[in-house]
């Protein structure tokens, strides 16, 4: 039985090293965190790639106009996530990212349901 007070109370002691860290040794955490960040991207696009390989078949059954806009959705997300680390984060920035991805996430899912009974 999984503990989800343990994963978050990881994450939560996680982010407390680095704030402190970037306190004390502020250029060396910045490099930590690049480097995080490209793990992240890495790992994300494994990940979509796993999902993409285990479903395409489901996917085929797609015409080619779902097809541009499924995967023009997922290219967006690719572009925006990319692009995030890149800018510098406000309020409005914040909302903007997550409007977009959740816009783009719901349009993938809304095609990728429709192929359910169709093979």
């Amino acid at each position: 039985m999984s503990k989800p007070w343990l994963s978050w109370g990881i994450v939560v002691a996680a982010a407390l090293v680095l704030t402190v860290l970037q306190v004390v040794a502020g250029p060396v955490v910045a490099i930590l965190l690049i480097v995080v960040r490209i793990a992240i991207l890495a790992a994300l696009i494994y990940f979509v790639y796993r999902i993409w390989r285990n479903n395409r078949s489901r996917l085929s059954w797609l015409s080619r106009s779902q097809k541009l806009l499924f995967y023009g959705a997922g290219l967006i997300i690719v572009l925006v996530v990319v692009g995030s680390f890149l800018i510098s984060w406000t309020l409005l920035t914040a909302l903007l990212f997550f409007a977009i991805i959740g816009a783009c996430g719901f349009v993938m899912w809304r095609l990728w349901r429709e192929t359910e009974g169709w093979y």
